[in-house]
């Protein structure tokens, strides 16, 4: 971003400078969040409740030791706000309300809420709360932020350190530089088999989510067809652009694949530029950050879905959350932010689905695998003094706890395809497995496990007392909302 765009941008108010005096005018508190985690980790149904609460907060029903909100309801209007589309909340709570989940995040778009807060101290503020929200799909480009292609191919290189990626770059350097056709047909099936092993990242994005929104999924089989004639990168009104990740040695000292890296290189450019820049800059205007991680959805899938999520949550939080040196450079870092980024002081790693699971004792265990998962990208954080956190959390609760047959238990309404599990009589009771506190050691390991049915988390609709005024009920959200609105 160009000095000149960035003065453009502040007197427009679309630079974060901007939109923070405009709202310290009015006397609000600005506070941004980027809300973030791969596809399917909840953070539509996270937007959804958190927004129900703070918007209709009884404190009652949703503690936040001693403060209290009041929506001040005139406040934001609009289809869109700082340039981002505005979050359909009407529309997705009241897909909870039918019993249904909200329709899947397939471009970014901001939640915002300004709201007067009352602290346990007495005091009082104004806080306009903004919640960036992004397909999880697009957590799989972010690795490629500050790296240039030739550095994206050794990331991908090391991080993928399975037979099937070893395989693919055998292939690739077989086919030689001028097969496109082979190279291009080898990486497909590659995505293909990362497909099938459930990873949530596949990159580039655009394969699983156009930029138009269209959407790549069904069966492995139906998903290697799909793919099949689809850009490996974007097609636009300038034209296509399509790379693929090339082993080192090609890249490294071969004079007769220069060609085929320069015009990679090229594609993956104009891809950075186009796809995974404005996605980054909007979440990295934030103070704070939520990862949202599925791990149930991990302990049935596997190692492979399990690798991708930390190579891929780990490029995310270092994408957004600016490299700290000693005081003098998070000084100069933070007054360079004044014009083109606000730097992230609070992570929180967040298990999402908690209500999926029997007693504490199993919730304690997914807050500890998260931490497993992404701690070391905290640790780094936690020594550059950002504020990091681990918890699980139920948005909506879709379950109670209850006994069947002797045995823990949980009640809930269920997909049909779901069946019943272990319920006895009743078709909404099931018995889940208990969530160990380590990922299983191998993947041999890990495939015994599944084999023998000792993950159990099946898929329940949410679950509500009574109409759709009414706040649902929650399992830790409380406790992560007082977080985002602490000064």
């Amino acid at each position: 971003m160009s000095f000149w765009s960035s003065i453009i941008d502040l007197l427009a108010g679309r630079n974060p400078v901007g939109d923070m005096i405009g709202s310290a005018i009015r006397g609000y508190r600005r506070v941004r969040i980027a809300v973030t985690g791969s596809r399917a980790s909840g953070k539509t149904v996270f937007l959804t409740s958190l927004a129900n609460h703070l918007r209709d907060h009884r404190p009652d029903v949703f503690p936040m030791d001693g403060m209290t909100v009041h929506w001040d309801k005139d406040a934001i209007t609009g289809n869109t706000f700082n340039g981002l589309p505005v979050f359909d909340y009407n529309e997705a709570r009241g897909a909870l309300a039918r019993g249904e989940w909200p329709e899947k995040t397939a471009a970014a778009s901001i939640l915002p809420l300004r709201l007067l807060v009352r602290h346990a101290d007495g005091s009082h503020e104004k806080v306009q709360l903004e919640l960036v929200d992004i397909p999880g799909e697009r957590m799989a480009d972010f690795a490629m932020k500050d790296r240039s292609y030739a550095e994206w191919c050794r990331w991908m290189e090391q991080e993928h350190s399975s037979p099937a990626y070893r395989e693919y770059l055998e292939k690739v350097a077989a086919a030689g530089p001028d097969d496109n056709a082979a190279m291009f047909d080898a990486y497909r099936d590659f995505l293909a088999g990362e497909y099938e092993s459930l990873s949530a990242c596949i990159t580039p994005s655009t394969v699983k989510l156009g930029l138009d929104g269209s959407r790549r999924g069904g069966t492995p089989a139906d998903f290697r067809r799909a793919i099949a004639s689809v850009p490996i990168g974007l097609k636009d009104d300038d034209g296509a652009c399509e790379f693929i990740p090339l082993p080192t040695s090609c890249i490294e000292g071969d004079p007769k694949w220069r060609r085929a890296v320069s015009a990679f290189a090229r594609s993956y450019d104009r891809y950075v530029r186009k796809v995974v820049c404005p996605v980054v800059e909007w979440l990295a205007d934030a103070e704070k950050m939520i990862y949202l991680v599925d791990v149930l959805t991990l302990l049935q899938s596997g190692a492979v879905a399990c690798d991708s999520e930390r190579r891929h949550g780990e490029a995310a939080i270092a994408a957004l959350c600016p490299k700290t040196g000693n005081v003098l450079d998070r000084f100069l870092k933070w007054t360079a932010g004044l014009l083109w980024k606000s730097r992230i002081n609070a992570v929180y790693i967040v298990a999402t689905k908690s209500d999926l699971v029997f007693s504490s004792a199993n919730r304690d265990n997914m807050t500890l695998l998260a931490e497993r998962l992404l701690g070391r990208p905290l640790a780094f954080l936690g020594e550059g003094g950002v504020k990091t956190g681990v918890l699980s959390c139920a948005a909506v609760c879709s379950t109670r706890e209850v006994m069947a047959d002797g045995r823990n238990a949980l009640r809930g309404k269920m997909d049909g395809a779901a069946g019943r599990r272990d319920g006895g009589d009743d078709a909404d009771v099931w018995v889940p497995s208990d969530v160990p506190a380590n990922f299983p050691g191998s993947s041999e390991e890990w495939n015994k496990m599944l084999a023998e049915g000792r993950f159990n988390y099946q898929f329940a609709f949410p679950w509500f007392e009574t109409a759709q005024m009414c706040p649902p009920r929650q399992m830790g959200l409380n406790l992560l909302a007082r977080e985002m609105l602490k000064s």
